[in-house]
């Protein structure tokens, strides 16, 4: 299987498929589009709205660290307003992008086909078709990730030192860039750092690439210091919140050890955000390795480190605090391994690319479809709300609702603050006694218990006490307007 030289045109037949593919992959995501919920994504909006109006303060939560993202995000927001489209639109171009990216990835690698294949297994793989409308920061980083390792290997084939070392710097710009969308993406480093042993290639041009990220760190970094006083502000504020996160949740959605050394492993397996992919992928690197594929070391290096050290390593240098026990936490090993399964299912053993390829895409693309199709059960967390909206905002009356809720409100109605909503807490904190909900008199209160269950369920490892008024209103209360149904309803109530 030949790999493309760099600069060679590709064939017209080859842009129209790969046209095609990319057209089958918007309209998947606009069919499947998901929107802002009520989770990291709303934190998003409000600090990508104070950044549209210049008051944005620089909060110590991770969603406010991210300013390259916030800042693609209030940009949107200045043309177009608070809205669905205008949030998740960046993330989508994203998503956009990486087919295009996966394409070319594949066939300097190992030739056009396997660029098609690889950007067609993309449109449909599960993990990018949720996230690619919703407002999180995991798909634009690992995006630039791709990009980075692209111009690296690109380098690395490059005979001319201008070519090469401008290869490098670019490498290093874009994992900087992908740095300041999510601060995880610095695993890169171990795939650069095993490149080198591997190969036994430690260059002094490699400083360029650190030159490239220095550049956006810095940039970064003084952002913080003219703003804070604090040039690693985001470290310093980050590493604080996850500790915070970590005591109070159980490893973050882990368990506790050592049963949570097995969390990922468990979800590759079996997330419906994986489809079925997974395990076609580790069938790919063992004949891989099994077979001596040299052209695929690059890519089993960069799928093999980074999913090691994301299921078993530390996000603390102090002490050990495993990564959240999300499928998204995995999107920077998606590219290598979507590209090692395409040139397994291309391979010249006639067996795999007659008899299995076409089987095994189809099952993919099958399971995908339908897993995709049962997520969407889990997007309409805010549907509720929305459908209550218009209610809400004629009220005249003080509104009590819980915390997510409240935040839920202030984003439909586009952060212009005109609703006077009082917050009541439905979950106790230590030493700290919940509302006491049946003293309210003469006002409205809502009650979405499709939130409050998906914050329960998102914690499995959190205790959450809730006031008996939540699930069992009293008689008195009086229903305004309902949406949703038993235990995915929301309800909003007035009190005499």
């Amino acid at each position: 299987m030949a790999a493309a030289e760099p600069g060679r045109k590709i064939r017209g037949k080859s842009l129209i498929w790969l046209a095609l593919i990319i057209l089958f992959g918007i309209a998947l995501r606009l069919y499947f589009f998901s929107g802002i919920g009520a989770s990291d994504d709303l934190g998003y909006t409000k600090y990508a709205y104070d950044l549209s109006q210049d008051d944005y303060a620089f909060p110590g939560t991770h969603q406010g660290m991210r300013l390259f993202f916030l800042y693609s995000v209030s940009f949107m927001y200045g043309l177009f307003g608070v809205n669905d489209f205008s949030s998740v639109f960046p993330v989508l171009l994203f998503s956009i992008a990486g087919m295009i990216l996966i394409f070319y990835f594949g066939r300097f690698l190992f030739g056009e086909k396997v660029g098609l294949l690889s950007a067609f297994l993309l449109s449909f793989f599960p993990l990018d078709v949720i996230f690619a409308t919703r407002l999180v920061s995991d798909l634009p980083s690992a995006f630039f990730i791709g990009l980075g390792v692209f111009l690296f290997l690109l380098g690395e084939r490059c005979q001319k030192k201008l070519k090469m070392n401008l290869s490098y710097i670019l490498s290093g710009l874009f994992i900087g860039i992908a740095y300041t969308f999510r601060e995880t993406a610095v695993l890169i480093v171990l795939f650069f750092g095993a490149y080198a042993i591997f190969y036994r290639k430690i260059k002094l041009n490699y400083l360029y690439i650190l030159a490239g990220f220095i550049v956006v760190f810095s940039f970064e970094s003084i952002l913080f210091m003219l703003n804070t006083g604090d040039p690693f502000y985001r470290y310093h504020s980050l590493s604080q919140n996850y500790e915070d996160v970590v005591e109070s949740s159980g490893f973050f959605g882990r368990g506790s050890f050592p049963s949570s050394l097995v969390h990922y492993p468990y979800l590759l397996f079996t997330s419906s955000q994986f489809g079925l992919f997974f395990p076609f992928i580790f069938i790919a690197l063992v004949y891989s390795i099994l077979l001596r594929k040299k052209e695929t070391y690059p890519l089993i290096i960069w799928f093999s480190v980074l999913l090691l050290y994301i299921s078993f390593g530390s996000t603390s240098l102090s002490s050990y605090l495993p990564f959240a026990g999300v499928p998204r936490y995995l999107f920077p090993v998606i590219f290598p391994g979507i590209m090692l399964l395409s040139y397994f299912l291309l391979s010249n053993e006639e067996v795999i690319r007659k008899a299995l390829m076409p089987s095994i895409i189809l099952m993919l693309f099958a399971a995908s479809i339908g897993f995709i199709y049962l997520e969407q059960d889990t997007k309409q967390v805010t549907q509720n709300l929305a459908s209550l909206y218009p209610a809400v905002s004629d009220l005249d009356k003080p509104l009590y609702t819980d915390k997510r809720s409240k935040a839920v409100l202030g984003y439909l109605s586009g952060y212009k603050g005109d609703i006077e909503i009082k917050e009541f807490d439905v979950q106790t904190d230590a030493g700290k006694p919940m509302h006491d909900l049946s003293k309210i008199r003469d006002a409205y209160v809502l009650v979405d218990k499709n939130i409050i269950q998906a914050v329960k369920e998102a914690h499995p490892f959190m205790e959450f006490s809730f006031q008996e008024e939540v699930f069992n209103p009293p008689a008195k209360w009086v229903i305004i307007k309902e949406a949703g149904k038993d235990q995915k309803s929301a309800a909003l109530y007035y009190i005499p």
